[in-house]
């Protein structure tokens, strides 16, 4: 409510005071601001509601993008991933990019995220070099003995 207030008092007149009708919205990285348009007072502030998208950043970051629902204030960051791969800011699951890393055994080589860390195993892919020498073509592990 807004109306005539007293400069002396601060006394506001009821009577002719009148209901706030939002025109505009301000915004923060935290929340946005429903301003009414006749006296620019606050009519109610709340957090923003973001529907997000993934992408992966030109240096290889996997990041997200949000647009606020209600008021369109649009922010984005690098995905900070929990142990289960998904994003604890945007609520996406990572779209996971293996690279290969290092041998487990004679059978199997490990694949890590690169975004996440998330690992995997996944057998030895066999080739032969020219001098008959069999090595796993990913990780370079040699099945010669």
């Amino acid at each position: 409510m807004h109306g005539p207030v007293c400069v002396l008092c601060g006394y506001i007149n009821e009577e002719q005071a009148e209901s706030c009708t939002a025109d505009h919205y301000t915004a923060d990285d935290s929340s946005h601001k429903e301003i009414c348009g006749a006296c620019g007072g606050v009519i109610k502030e709340e957090s923003h509601l973001y529907t997000y998208t993934t992408e992966t950043a030109e240096d290889g970051v996997r990041i997200h993008k949000g647009t606020c629902s209600v008021c369109g204030h649009t922010m984005d960051g690098a995905c900070v991933f929990d142990p289960d791969g998904i994003c604890e800011i945007c609520g996406q699951p990572c779209t996971h990019e293996y690279t290969v890393g290092q041998s487990l055994d004679e059978s199997y080589h490990q694949l890590v995220c690169k975004f996440c860390g998330h690992t995997e195993k996944e057998e030895h892919q066999i080739g032969e070099s020219a001098d008959s020498q069999k090595y796993c073509t990913a990780c370079g592990y040699s099945l010669n003995e």
